[in-house]
Order: C-alpha cells, then structure tokens, then sequence
C-alpha cells in the first residue's frame, strides 16, 4: 500500500508541474503542459532531447507497479539525466513565426525533477528492501 502511495506522489507531482511555467523569455512563457504536448518537437532538430524524460517515466511507472524496481529506479534517474538537457536548450518557439531565446528555466522544471527523484528513490527503497526479504527467504 505504500509503495502506492509514493507512486501517487510522484505521478501528482508531476502533474502539478503541468500547470507552471517551464521556460521563460522574450517575456513570454511555455507551462510544463505546453511543453509536454509540443516538446517532442525540439527532439526531432537537436535543439534538446529533455522532452524525451517522459516517456522514460512513464516505462519507469509502469515497471514500479509491475514490482521491477530496480528497472524502474534505472529508469527513473536516467529520466533525471536525460531531463537535465534542459539547460543545453538556447530557444524556444512559443509559436510558428518565431522563436524566443531562453531566459530562465521555470519552476517546472524543477518540480518536473522532483517527479523523478520521488519515483527514483521509492523504487531504489523498494529495491533494497525487497532484495534483504528475498535473501533472507
């Protein structure tokens, strides 16, 4: 039942991040929901492959309910590393005539994060505490 529980943080977490903004410039903003829809599109030039660190939650999601949690927390950090790209990212487009230079990173990006690493370690703890119940048995 815990493991459910952290499982709902993180994934709450995560969809709190939505609702804030994510990269600010040009005085304008892109919210973490705008970037979740339209992102993949940076992945397809080079400009930043950050936007890739949902679908590698999502696999570490579904890994954690299947009880992997060693894969999951693998899955989990490397969303971390691959989330971290976010600050290679130079420009950003708020729409289809121009782009805008990035000024700051948002707070959803660290809220974003935090999604991660809550997964991330309940996976770990989860890990740990399953592998001494396995090798006691």
């Amino acid at each position: 039942m815990v493991q459910y529980f952290l499982l709902l943080i993180s994934i709450v977490i995560y969809v709190v991040s939505l609702f804030f903004p994510g990269l600010q410039g040009g005085g304008t903003s892109l919210y973490g929901s705008t970037l979740l829809l339209f992102g993949w599109a940076q992945t397809l030039n080079g400009e930043c492959i950050a936007w890739l660190a949902n679908p590698i939650f999502f696999a570490a999601i579904t890994l954690f309910i299947l009880s992997r949690f060693k894969m999951a927390a693998g899955l989990s950090f490397l969303a971390c590393i691959v989330a971290l790209d976010t600050f290679r990212a130079t420009r950003f487009p708020p729409n289809e005539a121009y782009t805008v230079t990035i000024d700051e990173i948002g707070s959803a990006f660290y809220i974003w994060m935090a999604s991660f690493i809550v997964l991330g370690l309940a996976s770990f703890y989860f890990a740990w505490t399953h592998r001494e119940v396995n090798q006691g048995a």
